[in-house]
């Protein structure tokens, strides 16, 4: 809070004749300086007094500690990146695991299982908005799949068996092929399809559910939706609202709204819905997930995702046709065999 209302002043005032001396440590000194007036021409942020103290601006000791505040984030991005580079290789070992849990993973779980209180005064009463601010949240951009499998298993969200996994995945990668999906080394949000279905019932008794959808392919839209108080994207290097998570339980919220349903902790809806991503959900999409358990805890939640090292073979031999390959008799047999 300190250093939000320091760099709000040092925006307002002119730059030329502030200048203040470095402390021993800035943070307590800026809490120290606002609390004692001391960030007043001429006196030392430290003691609220003049002094003889070497000085140096007030920009520059701010910008010291942006440097640091983005420092830190990129300690933790550069960490998850490191995870996932020593899982696809199969090098992660229990002592780097362990470091990765207390430092990234564990802070991360307590955000999301806040997220995911139904009985919080944030549920009760939700807010407007177009982005989740959240400084736990903000420093990565993803959990790695081990992790995120992890965190889906804590809260509850992977389902025993998978069930529907196999549907999910045909119907996700023939959308992959027919919108033509290029296999790049590294996903691009755009190129990234979910899958869900849902049966839901609204009001009391046991009839037949309100809503059912056995099963749809959603794509990364072409517009943004507007503001909302049911699910708030997190902001990480980019915009994630718009990713195919969101937007499946996005219009999955719409359904329940047409046929009459709230969006409530205390609504009388109930059901089950899935959820499968063709890439590990970003962490964005991990709170979304835990955004829509809040609103409506009695829809249970499950998600499935495959990595996209594993989504774009499907791509890969996707693209591949006779005219490029000059198959023969054999060749065309043993293609059979594989599709089938």
């Amino acid at each position: 809070l300190a250093t939000s209302a320091a760099a709000s002043v040092a925006a307002v005032l002119p730059y030329r004749g502030w200048q203040r001396r470095i402390p021993a440590a800035p943070a307590a000194a800026l809490r120290g300086g606002f609390a004692g007036g001391a960030f007043s021409r001429g006196r030392c942020a430290v003691c609220s007094r003049g002094c003889s103290s070497s000085r140096v601006p007030l920009r520059a000791l701010l910008a010291k500690e942006t440097r640091k505040a983005r420092d830190a984030s990129n300690d933790v991005l550069f960490g998850v990146v490191a995870v996932e580079l020593l899982l696809a290789h199969d090098r992660l070992d229990e002592e780097v695991m362990r470091a990765f849990e207390r430092a990234i993973y564990e802070p991360v779980m307590q955000r999301l299982r806040i997220y995911c209180d139904s009985t919080t005064p944030e549920a009760r009463s939700p807010k407007m908005g177009w982005r989740l601010h959240d400084r736990v949240l903000e420093k990565q951009y993803s959990l790695s799949h081990r992790f995120t499998e992890l965190a889906g298993a804590a809260l509850g969200m992977l389902q025993p068996g998978a069930p529907a996994l196999a549907a999910a995945r045909l119907a996700g990668r023939r959308a992959q092929v027919q919108v033509g999906v290029e296999a790049i080394v590294d996903p691009v949000s755009s190129s990234l399809l979910a899958w869900s279905a849902h049966s839901v019932w609204i009001g009391r008794g046991d009839g037949p559910p309100a809503d059912v959808c056995r099963g749809r392919v959603i794509a990364y839209p072409t517009e943004k939706p507007g503001a909302s108080d049911f699910m708030q994207a997190v902001f990480v290097e980019h915009d994630r609202s718009l990713h195919a998570e969101r937007m499946a339980l996005l219009a999955l919220g719409d359904a329940i709204k047409r046929k009459g349903g709230r969006l409530h902790p205390d609504a009388e809806v109930r059901g089950a819905t899935i959820c499968y991503a063709s890439h590990t959900p970003c962490i964005s999409c991990l709170s979304c997930f835990c955004q829509f358990t809040r609103a409506l805890p009695h829809v249970k939640l499950f998600f499935y995702f495959d990595t996209w090292s594993e989504s774009k073979h499907w791509v890969d031999y996707s693209s591949l046709r006779e005219k490029d390959l000059d198959l023969g008799e054999d060749d065309d047999d043993d293609l059979a065999d594989a599709d089938a």
